[in-house]
C-alpha cells in the first residue's frame, strides 16, 4: 500500500487513547472488514515509523489485523471517534449473493419441510455466489447425490464449492480456515444443533438454543463469511415455527420465511425478511434453471436487462451505487436486473475495498425484442454484427 497523507494520519494522533495504545504496542484495530482492518494497520504502521518507532511497527505488521476466535484479545470498547474513522461502519449491509448471504452474519431460512424450497433457493444462492468465492455447505439431512444434482442444476463452480457432512463448530471453523470459505449453507438447523449438542433440547429452552446460534454468529464474526442456517417450520407456524425460535430470532442477524403465496403460481414464493436492517420483502419464481426475483410492487426488471449489462459492459469494475447513478429508473428495478443478470451469468462479481465490482461476461447480446438478453457462442455471431449499442 501507498503511505498514507498527513491528513488521514491527523485523526490517529488527535485520539489520545488510540496513540498511547500504538505507542504500547497494544493497539488492535476495531471489528471491521477485513480490507478497512488491512487500510488501518497500514496507516498505523506508517504513523509509527513517522515517530522513529521501527520496532513496534514490525511487531504490528506480524500480529496482523485479526486473531483466531480462540485468542481473541483484540479492544473491545471503542471511542465513538475512533469507529467514525472508518465509514463502511454506517454503511447497510450488502448481500454477497443473489438473496442470502450477507458477510459477518448469521441469516436463517425458514419453511415447511418438503413444500417451501429452502433447500432448492438456497442451493442456486450458493451455486451463484461459487462463481466468485470459496462456498461450503454442510448438510445433516440430504445424501450427496441429491446436493450435488441441485447445484450441478444451478450451473455451480465445483473447484469453489466444497461440501461437508454432519461437521461440529470446530470443524466447520478447520474447513473454512483451510479454503478461505465466504459463504456457508447449514442444512438442517435442527440436524447441527444435534450434532454440537448431542440431543435437542426441548422447544422452550431458548436459552440453549441461542447459545448454540450464538456460536454460529461467533463463527460469522471472527471469519468475516456469511453463515446461512435452513429451518423447518410447523404447521402452526408462530414466531417463525423454528424450534427454539425465541432464542434463534434474539442471536440472528436476518430471518427470512419462504412460503407458497395464495392464488399464486405453483413455481412462485414469497420471502419475508425479519432484521437488524430493513430488507424489503420480495417474490421468486422458479425458472428451471435459476431463480426471477421479483418486488411486491409486480415490477418488471427484464427491460431493463440490455441496458444495464450493455452499461456494465462499457464500465469494468463499476459498482451498484456507480450503476444506479448512471441508469435511468426506479433504483428497486436496476438492482433487481443486476441480481438477475448475475443469477444468467451474463455479469459476475468480484470483491475490491469498497465493496463489490461488477464485470460482464463475453457472449451476451439484447434479445430479438430488445427486453431481454441471450447468450451467443463465438459461432453465431455473423460476420460483422454488432453485438448492441448503449
Amino acid at each position: 500500500m501507498s503511505n498514507p497523507t498527513d491528513d488521514v494520519l491527523v485523526p490517529w494522533i488527535d485520539d489520545e487513547d488510540t496513540f498511547q495504545q500504538l505507542l504500547a504496542g497494544t493497539y488492535r484495530p476495531p471489528p471491521t472488514t477485513e480490507e478497512q482492518d488491512a487500510i488501518r494497520v497500514d496507516q498505523a504502521n506508517h504513523l509509527l515509523l513517522c515517530l522513529g518507532r521501527d520496532d513496534l511497527a514490525a511487531e504490528l505488521l506480524k500480529t496482523g489485523p485479526r486473531d483466531d476466535p480462540e485468542h481473541d484479545d483484540r479492544k473491545r470498547i471503542w471511542r465513538g471517534t475512533e469507529l467514525l474513522q472508518n465509514p463502511d461502519l454506517l454503511k447497510i449491509p450488502e448481500p454477497i449473493s443473489p438473496i442470502l448471504a450477507y458477510p459477518e452474519r448469521l441469516t436463517f431460512l425458514s419453511g415447511r419441510e418438503k413444500l417451501s424450497g429452502k433447500s432448492t433457493l438456497a442451493s442456486w444462492d450458493i451455486a451463484v455466489a461459487s462463481r466468485s468465492m470459496p462456498c461450503l455447505w454442510i448438510t445433516y439431512e440430504e445424501t450427496l447425490a441429491d446436493i450435488v444434482r441441485r447445484l450441478d442444476g444451478f450451473g455451480w463452480n465445483p473447484s469453489q464449492t466444497f461440501i461437508a457432512e454432519r461437521l461440529s463448530g470446530p470443524e466447520i471453523l478447520q474447513e473454512m480456515k483451510a479454503h478461505g470459505t465466504k459463504y456457508v449453507v447449514l442444512d438442517s438447523w435442527a440436524g447441527y444443533v444435534s450434532t454440537v449438542h448431542g440431543k435437542l433440547p426441548a422447544s422452550h429452552e431458548g436459552e440453549e438454543w441461542q447459545a448454540v446460534a450464538l456460536q454460529l454468529k461467533d463463527l460469522a464474526f471472527h471469519t468475516g463469511a456469511a453463515v446461512v442456517s435452513l429451518a423447518h417450520t410447523a404447521k402452526s407456524d408462530s414466531e417463525g415455527g423454528i424450534r427454539g425460535s425465541t432464542g434463534v430470532a434474539a442471536a440472528c442477524d436476518l430471518m427470512v420465511r419462504i412460503a407458497t403465496p395464495k392464488k399464486a403460481d405453483k413455481n412462485e414464493r414469497k420471502l419475508t425478511f425479519l432484521g437488524r436492517w430493513t430488507v424489503e420483502d420480495m417474490r421468486v419464481r422458479y425458472e428451471e434453471d435459476h431463480y426471477l426475483l421479483e418486488g411486491d410492487v409486480a415490477f418488471k426488471s427484464l427491460d431493463l436487462l440490455p441496458t444495464v449489462y450493455l452499461y456494465i459492459e462499457q464500465n469494468e469494475a463499476c459498482t451498484t451505487e456507480e450503476i444506479r447513478k448512471a441508469v435511468r429508473g426506479d433504483n428497486n428495478k436496476i438492482v433487481a436486473a443486476v441480481k438477475e443478470l448475475e443469477a444468467m451469468g451474463a455479469v459476475e462479481r468480484a470483491r475490491n475495498g469498497r465493496g463489490f465490482s461488477f464485470y460482464a461476461v463475453e457472449g451476451w447480446s439484447p434479445d430479438e425484442t430488445g427486453d431481454g438478453l441471450v447468450h451467443r457462442t463465438d459461432a453465431t455471431w455473423a460476420e460483422g454484427e454488432p453485438r448492441g449499442e448503449a
